[in-house]
């Protein structure tokens, strides 16, 4: 599938398998399904223990044919509370909220 350069599209393109980066460019996992809604996607991380967390599109810098680039260190990916699937519009949420329950 084609990628697309999306830092000024409202809709990013990001199939599923994709791989994703943090800031540093270390690699995290693989996209899950796609955007939801268009406000988050699925990241999938560990091989024998997967892990998925809900990352919000405002977490992405950007995406090219290498993968997804995130604008967080994974640290900051492991303590945003994107472990929980949102119930809130995540792109109204800063990094470190979490969508009220």
């Amino acid at each position: 599938m084609p990628y697309r350069d999306d830092q000024n599209s409202a809709n990013p393109s990001v199939p599923a398998g994709t791989t994703v980066y943090d800031v540093a460019g270390e690699m995290l996992g693989k996209v899950a399904g796609g955007i939801a809604l268009w406000e988050y996607f699925r990241l999938e991380k560990g091989a024998l223990f997967p892990h998925e967390y809900y990352v919000p599109k405002s977490a992405i810098a950007r995406i090219d044919p290498d993968g997804v680039h995130l604008n967080v260190t994974e640290d900051e990916l492991k303590n945003s509370g994107w472990d929980l699937r949102p119930t809130a519009r995540v792109d109204a949420l800063r990094h470190n909220e979490e969508p009220d329950v």
